[in-house]
């Protein structure tokens, strides 16, 4: 598996992110070389595909020194000869700079106020493989891009979209407008997710984890959905919901 680390630059009080793994790096280089800084190579490293993405992109290259790798790296996980300095900012990008070419179609998931990175890496994989387009959350009172999303995410973060809003209200009444309609995840939601009929555009809320939804985002959803699940269980953990709901949506898409 491959492994991210988080590290500060604390003179220039900037955020690195180094990630390492052959599958991790090779997935950044296919679908996102611009945000890579540099990548450290091993003298032992051989991979043609890799070596040939790194010399296409013109990706800067230094020999790994093992004395400075150690600070990278988490625990004794094995890097496999190949790191890289990715840029943190380039990881997201503006809900406006995401409307300049929308097209409402498929499905977006938009994470409104989750704080766990774990379970935003994990939605965002989830996104990714059941074929939603994009993966939207707040800019202030959620939790970043950070490296332990990067991980979680299994490099799903670099396989779609993942927009920063600055005004979630404003930006969900636009994507209403351009005709996406907007579902909540909930317990007390009114329909069940298997009995929806997804006939249109969608947008899926996933609630803070303690809180749920917030009020005013719940003002702008069209419907509430409700995974039914034991009287044995409270509730399910957000990426678990995120998972249920986009599975649900995804065997329809598929008729």
């Amino acid at each position: 598996m491959s492994i991210v680390s988080l590290l500060y630059n604390k003179p220039m009080k900037q955020k690195r992110v180094y990630i390492y793994g052959k599958h991790a790096v090779e997935e950044a280089l296919k679908n996102a070389p611009h945000i890579i800084n540099t990548i450290y190579l091993s003298p032992q490293m051989r991979e043609k595909e890799i070596l040939s993405l790194i010399s296409r992109n013109k990706i800067k290259t230094e020999k790994i020194d093992l004395q400075r790798v150690s600070s990278w790296v988490e625990g004794n996980a094995a890097h496999q000869g190949i790191i890289a300095l990715i840029s943190s900012a380039g990881l997201s990008i503006s809900f406006e700079k995401f409307m300049d070419d929308f097209k409402p179609e498929g499905a977006l998931v938009y994470l409104d106020g989750i704080q766990d990175p774990h379970n935003m890496g994990t939605i965002i994989r989830t996104a990714a493989a059941f074929g939603a387009s994009a993966v939207l959350f707040p800019q202030h009172g959620a939790s970043p891009i950070t490296a332990a999303v990067v991980k979680t995410s299994a490099g799903a973060v670099f396989s779609l979209p993942l927009v920063a809003v600055q005004n979630p209200q404003q930006a969900l009444a636009e994507l209403k407008k351009k005709g996406m309609k907007i579902y909540g995840l909930a317990g007390e939601g009114a329909t069940v997710i298997t009995k929806e009929k997804f006939n249109a555009p969608a947008v899926f809320v996933m609630g803070n984890e303690a809180d749920g939804i917030s009020g005013a985002t719940r003002a702008l959803c069209d419907h509430m959905l409700k995974i039914p699940i034991s009287s044995k269980v409270e509730s399910l953990n957000v990426a678990s919901a995120a998972t249920a709901v986009l599975y649900a949506w995804s065997t329809q898409r598929e008729r």
